[in-house]
């Protein structure tokens, strides 16, 4: 079996990817606050399309209204003291057309009011898309982009780990089976040698009996003794 010195560390490696993976998975989900324009800002921007929607200035009509009080007035007091027709007639027209220079001035100003009143609306608006790229960038582009950088530096790091246990693996199982060759190897050489030791014993034991041959075995040959034909006749 492979140790477990080797079998700890590539665990462990493994364990750590495992884990900054679903740490790279949580971060990339999490959501964070807010961010929120300030009111003073949309304030601003309602009081500027207020103020661009009025084409009068304000209080434009009482000043309309007063300078028509005013001439009526004129001409009746032209009326009441001018006895040459020709003259009062002159004076009332030069009445009116005062009236009518201050009508067309206010309108003037009304009219300058009104771009002006354009130009803030601009600015406000401008002023909003500021924050509103602000608000952007903090609640949505900022959050993504520090998620996926912390998304990918976790999976390089996962990935990383869990390659380095592979190798760890693969040298474990490599150095096992290394291992386990030369062990197979050691245990063949071994039983050849126990069987060339028992081929030597068997040889020595071979060659510790005599051998065998015709003089070796003369001194226990039996002896034939001949019958004899004539029992009677010795000789």
């Amino acid at each position: 079996m492979m140790a477990l010195s080797q079998l700890i560390p590539m665990g462990v490696k493994l364990g750590k990817s495992a884990i900054q993976g679903n740490q790279a998975k949580k971060l990339a989900e999490t959501p964070r606050p807010e961010y929120q324009i300030p009111e003073e800002v949309m304030q601003s921007l309602n009081q500027a399309k207020i103020l661009a929607s009025m084409r009068e200035l304000p209080g434009q009509n009482l000043m309309e209204d007063k300078i028509g009080q005013n001439i009526s007035k004129g001409v009746s007091e032209l009326e009441r003291v001018s006895s040459n027709p020709s003259q009062l007639s002159s004076n009332v027209a030069k009445m009116f057309m005062g009236g009518n220079d201050q009508l067309n001035n206010i309108g003037v100003q009304a009219a300058q009011q009104w771009l002006q009143n354009q130009g803030m609306l601009g600015n406000a608006l401008n002023n909003v898309g500021t924050f509103r790229d602000k608000e952007f960038d903090y609640n949505k582009n900022q959050p993504y982009q520090n998620n996926m950088a912390a998304a990918a530096a976790l999976r390089e790091g996962s990935f990383r780990n869990f390659n380095e246990g592979m190798e760890d693996m693969s040298s474990a199982i490599g150095g096992y089976a290394n291992m386990k060759y030369y062990q197979d190897m050691l245990g063949g050489v071994t039983k050849e040698n126990n069987l060339l030791k028992a081929d030597k014993d068997i040889n020595a034991r071979i060659g510790s009996i005599p051998s065998v041959n015709e003089n070796s075995l003369g001194k226990y040959r039996p002896t034939l003794n001949k019958p004899k034909l004539y029992p009677f006749i010795t000789e």
